[in-house]
């Protein structure tokens, strides 16, 4: 839960130049575009400020630090971030030097030793929580407006030798609702290695080369321009399936086809009958053949399902 703060209460600037310093609020002018004067306001760093006095001033300075902190109010007649000022002698004009919570205001702080950056808005907010104590550091960016929400990290370098390094001792984990896309211009590679950063597996996609998966087994798989290969592929290719069972039909058909001729050819001969030889027909064969093959060979009797080309 957030804390409510003690108020540090408002203090007017009377006429006279012996007031050098005093606190006031961050407000919007009348008639004016909201969104345009706070843009206005971001890219010169100053801003409108006014007490309970009636005292206002335009154009007030506010150092980066100081101004990353300050909170615009919604309308004119609302205070915004409460801040502390100091007026410069030589210039008889206000800085504002630092920023504090109203008494009607929350406090994002929930316990010593943390330090939090947060903006709130009516499209969405950013709050990036950093506690020593638990120790963690939590952002989070939630956005109310369809097509936006994004973080964007860019790490660069002339000669393109960048690094980004993140080491988590324990689990890491990506999950996308929807999609997860991985770029590389040259090279993906995911490795399994040990503490002592010995490479147990790996699995990788290098431009030019292909796709090449090593487990800690010795078992290879690599995707080249000329062909897939497991190993070291000296075993060749696989066997293409539809045309080893064609052979084999053509084999077992033709065999078939000799038994069956085998088993029911007969013998024509020559046999003398009286005093004129005549043609004879002697008995089919009684020695015939079982051994046909039967069912002839189907794809599912060789293909092995659970391994595919």
């Amino acid at each position: 839960m957030h804390k409510r703060r003690k108020s540090v209460g408002t203090t007017g600037i009377p006429d006279g130049s012996y007031i050098y310093s005093g606190v006031a609020y961050i407000a919007i002018p009348e008639d004016v575009d909201r969104a345009l004067f706070i843009r206005n306001c971001c890219n010169t760093r100053t801003v409108f400020m006014r007490n309970d006095a009636g005292d206002k001033w335009k154009n007030v300075t506010a150092s980066n630090d100081v101004f990353r902190n300050i909170r615009f109010p919604q309308t004119s007649e609302e205070r915004g971030s409460g801040v502390v000022w100091v007026k410069i002698p030589k210039h008889q004009f206000p800085i504002i030097v630092d920023v504090y919570d109203l008494k009607d205001g929350l406090s994002i702080m929930e316990e010593e030793n943390q330090v939090r950056f947060q903006r709130i808005s009516d499209n969405g907010s950013v709050d990036f929580n950093i506690k020593a104590n638990t120790p963690e550091a939590i952002l989070d960016v939630v956005s109310k407006i369809n097509g936006k929400g994004r973080i964007s990290l860019n790490v660069t370098n002339p000669d393109e030798t960048a690094v980004l390094d993140v080491y988590v001792k324990g689990s890491a984990g990506i999950h996308g609702s929807k999609d997860v896309t991985v770029k590389s211009n040259n090279e993906v590679r995911v490795d399994v290695v040990k503490d002592d950063n010995t490479i147990l597996g790996s699995f990788s996609y290098k431009s030019g080369i292909g796709w090449t998966l090593i487990d800690e087994f010795s078992n290879k798989l690599e995707t080249k321009d000329d062909g897939i290969f497991f190993n070291d592929g000296t075993n060749k290719g696989l066997v293409i399936l539809a045309n080893l069972v064609q052979k084999i039909n053509q084999l077992e058909n033709s065999l078939n086809g000799l038994i069956a001729v085998y088993n029911t050819h007969t013998h024509i001969t020559t046999a003398t009958v009286a005093a004129t030889p005549t043609p004879g027909i002697l008995a089919p064969t009684t020695s015939t053949s079982s051994n046909t093959i039967a069912p002839v060979t189907l794809e599912s009797d060789l293909e092995n399902i659970d391994v595919k080309h």
